[in-house]
């Protein structure tokens, strides 16, 4: 089965055309889904990616390479995928793939790396502060020192 075909029958089972599909995902205009349709692009990955992200139903091998089911199977608390990819986790009314879930762990980590990143930075900002007091001080000290001496110099001439 052809790209352009399986592009028909994901707008057919979704009751939509193609620029409605461009809409839900994201684009601007149905260039890109025109030119599967008329058999001058392929679906790539990313594409692929979106819809299958977007629709749960659809399968991304199906829909990238038309192997497989065209359809996931669903259960009663998870849905197992036919293909290459795994189980999804239901979330509230939303099926949450296992792409969708390691994208959010991988975001929620980078998070931590970055608040570390911060306090770190807070604690090197604090002891740096508590330099400059010191200098700050220092200098202080100094100039009441050379005031002093320039006064006493200025008395003796």
């Amino acid at each position: 089965m052809s790209d352009a075909q399986r592009l028909e029958i994901i707008l057919l089972d979704l009751k939509i055309n193609k620029n409605e599909l461009s809409r839900q995902l994201g684009y601007k205009n149905n260039a890109i889904f025109s030119n599967i349709a008329n058999g001058r692009n392929g679906i790539s990955d990313k594409i692929a990616r979106k819809i299958s992200d977007n629709f749960p139903q659809f399968n991304y091998e199906w829909i990238l390479r038309g192997t497989g089911e065209k359809t996931r199977v669903a259960g009663k608390n998870n849905a197992t995928l036919i293909g290459s990819e795994a189980r999804n986790v239901n979330v509230g009314d939303r099926i949450m793939s296992d792409v969708q879930s390691q994208k959010i762990n991988e975001m929620a980590m980078k998070i931590k790396e970055l608040e570390a990143k911060i306090e770190t930075k807070d604690a090197e900002i604090k002891e740096l502060n508590a330099e400059l007091s010191i200098t700050k001080d220092k200098l202080a000290e100094a100039k009441d020192k050379l005031i002093m001496y320039l006064e006493i110099n200025m008395k003796k001439n």
